[in-house]
């Protein structure tokens, strides 16, 4: 009896020592490479739990920066009459929200109509003050007599840009030009990508979907992880169609209201690159385009997504304002709204 007790016992030790072994090491394993292919079993039934966990939405937990409300077209928008003072990296920045959900740019004493500015954080201005974003500078430096709207919105991508457009060309009072100020990163944030939508999914953001149906964009709703699909190579040129497809209708709607539409292509710290069907839509599609991706760009030091600093937006503006742009400007008509 004494010997099968003690055969059971080591039985049972030896059991419970290469289960906890195993549970250790495919931890430690898990954590140190990140393989979801390694070969313990207790590594593959997390990884197969955390990818329904993360599918299902169930751990989505709205947490917007008090700046944002959430948006059933945008997934999320500026708070309008708001002023947050926020840190970014080293610094605390002020963003003043006016009534219009835009960031506060003084209007001017003679105007001769207004320009709206579309795009993400390097136009909205993160990381800088109100007075330091390169559309607030060409509002009261360059462009004095033009009532200048800065409608970007951080994180926002160019299927934003198009349902914020699509507005304000059928508005009452149309803008006198729409300049989009575009960096390579919109292209991602224009579909369902995985990584995107779980990076916004953190703040308590969620996607506009859009499809193309028959050549056309068709709005799906906003979406969270649940909808997301990982990033491969025919996932890679939906989203580049898309892209595509935003640009070239955002032109046809401006242009059936004789609208200036022009795009803006901003420096970052990395080697901006733009896909060449991208290039060729807007070429073929007939919008005047500025690059400034050679522009001298430093970012912000402390940051780390690295944010255009003051000195960064100075040059925007400058390098703005001495472009074709204001020559389009000047032959514009003045339509006080």
């Amino acid at each position: 009896m004494f010997k099968k007790n003690t055969v059971i016992f080591w039985v049972l030790m030896i059991t419970f020592t290469l289960s906890f072994m195993e549970i250790f090491s495919s931890i430690y394993y898990f954590q140190r490479w990140g393989n979801y292919e390694a070969p313990f079993a207790v590594v593959q039934l997390w990884h197969s739990v955390k990818k329904r966990i993360d599918q299902s939405g169930i751990l989505e937990q709205p947490k917007l920066n008090s700046r944002y409300v959430n948006d059933d077209r945008f997934g999320w928008s500026l708070r309008k009459n708001k002023k947050t003072v926020d840190a970014c990296g080293d610094n605390k920045i002020t963003y003043t929200i006016d009534s219009n959900k835009e960031r506060f740019i003084p209007g001017p004493k003679i105007l001769a109509g207004y320009i709206v500015f579309l795009g993400g954080s390097f136009t909205f201005g993160t990381c800088v003050n109100d007075r330091e974003s390169y559309p607030y500078i060409l509002a009261t430096e360059h462009w004095k007599n033009w009532d200048i709207r800065n409608a970007a919105v951080g994180a926002w991508g160019t299927s934003q840009a198009y349902l914020m457009l699509s507005d304000l060309i059928e508005s009452n009072t149309p803008p006198s030009m729409i300049i989009y100020g575009m960096i390579s990163h919109h292209i991602q944030r224009n579909y369902l990508n995985r990584r995107w939508i779980q990076q916004l999914a953190k703040s308590g953001r969620k996607l506009p979907h859009f499809e193309l149906v028959n050549g056309d964009l068709v709005f799906q709703g906003i979406v969270g992880l649940s909808a997301s699909i990982k990033n491969d190579r025919e996932f890679r040129n939906k989203e580049i169609e898309l892209t595509s497809a935003f640009l070239s209708s955002m032109q046809k709607k401006s242009a059936e209201r004789d609208i200036p539409f022009i795009v803006v292509l901003l420096p970052t710290t990395g080697r901006e690159t733009y896909p060449p069907s991208v290039m060729d839509t807007m070429y073929k599609s007939n919008i005047p385009v500025l690059g400034l991706t050679m522009l001298p760009y430093e970012g912000l030091e402390s940051d780390p997504y690295k944010h255009p600093n003051p000195m960064d937006t100075r040059r925007m503006a400058k390098a703005i304002a001495n472009s074709f742009i204001s020559d389009v400007l000047g032959n514009l008509e003045p339509s006080v709204q």
